[in-house]
């Protein structure tokens, strides 16, 4: 898909949203602006930073129609879903949709969902971490034991965040830090999941940029730089790097595959977890994090900080791409502390601005 890079100043915006499908709402007009009480822009005091032009088109934004999982019991929701996608066979009319849906339906039915195990090397980077004083031979050998992983870190290294190459790799690392190291061990993860070129790669690769970046937000309103709740953001979403990966082997009408994104991405997300063997807090904080309120979350656990990031994220997205998405009215249904939203929209802003530092807008 062609994405029009003047758009916006960067072009992450227009990228991410053209890929995850934003809608234009024709009936809606000038949705209304909530005032946050979010840090006024110097040069003109009485405009708040993050505010949007009534003018602008009114759209869906990316959490909107978003479905919880229709429970946190891996076993519940494989039953239930391998179920949902029988049906959906029966409503199909071309051979590529068939053989879409008779594998993915397939895939639901192992166990292990076809996946590897999860990789050691963001685990062994922890417990390194968690030492009172962390051996840094150990952790750099590590490091270099990941190949993928070096190359992540160099390319991060080298971005335009920087003013000059890195030398070594042990420079690399110091530059970026280890927290950023850890993050980027965990991002490896998903490349697991491999997707053949075209749309639906194209599609995933969007999909784990907003994962990164939603984890990023979640963690800085957990104020956990390192823990399970980036994990949380980064995994939010993976159900639909599964479906990518199955729909790439074939050749579905896109309409198809949306349709299964749309109604059953949530549920393999937890599934996904579970195979992983992922902290116990994460599966209830993806199964329910397009609706916190239905599980009656608390004003601070971790499903509500990450539907307030995911929705932070996508209504920055729209804003700069001038699009108007309502995101503050959805933020004020998640949370009545102006002082979290605004967090949430600075720290959205900000997580985007070092993705475009990083050279991320093409990825």
């Amino acid at each position: 898909m062609s994405v029009d890079e003047n758009e916006n100043k960067g072009g992450i915006a227009t990228r991410i949203r053209e890929m995850m499908g934003s809608r234009r709402d024709d009936e809606a007009s000038g949705a209304e602006v909530i005032p946050f009480g979010i840090p006024a822009d110097p040069d003109d005091p009485e405009k708040p930073v993050f505010s949007v032009d009534p003018e602008w088109p009114t759209i869906k934004g990316g959490w909107v129609n978003g479905k919880n999982a229709c429970s946190d019991d891996p076993e519940v929701i494989r039953s239930q879903i391998m179920g949902v996608v029988g049906q959906m066979r029966a409503t199909v009319t071309t051979h590529g949709d068939r053989q879409f849906l008779a594998d993915l339906y397939e895939m639901l039915g192992e166990r292990s969902l076809g996946l590897p195990d999860f990789p050691e090397t963001p685990m062994r980077l922890d417990q390194l971490m968690n030492e009172e004083e962390p051996n840094s031979l150990q952790v750099m050998r590590c490091i270099e034991a990941d190949p993928k992983l070096v190359g992540r870190v160099w390319q991060r290294a080298r971005s335009a965040r920087f003013p000059s190459s890195p030398s070594s790799l042990d420079m690399a690392v110091s530059r970026i830090g280890m927290v950023e190291v850890w993050r980027l061990s965990l991002e490896s993860a998903l490349d697991t999941m491999e997707i053949r070129p075209g749309i639906f790669k194209e599609m995933a690769g969007v999909v784990r940029i907003h994962g990164a970046i939603v984890g990023d937000v979640a963690a800085g309103l957990a104020g956990q730089r390192r823990g399970p709740t980036f994990l949380c953001g980064l995994l939010h979403d993976v159900g639909q790097l599964l479906i990518l990966q199955v729909a790439s082997q074939g050749s579905p009408e896109r309409s198809t595959v949306q349709r299964v994104l749309d109604e059953i991405h949530t549920d393999i997300s937890v599934l996904v977890t579970d195979v992983w063997n992922l902290a116990p807090e994460i599966i209830p904080a993806v199964a329910y994090h397009h609706n916190p309120n239905a599980v009656k979350a608390g004003p601070r656990d971790v499903v509500r900080l990450l539907c307030l990031a995911d929705i932070a994220v996508d209504g920055e997205l729209d804003r700069r791409a001038k699009k108007n998405s309502g995101f503050l009215r959805a933020m004020s249904k998640v949370t009545s502390s102006r002082a979290l939203a605004g967090k949430a929209m600075l720290l959205a802003a900000q997580c985007i601005d070092r993705m475009e530092a990083d050279g991320l807008a093409g990825a």
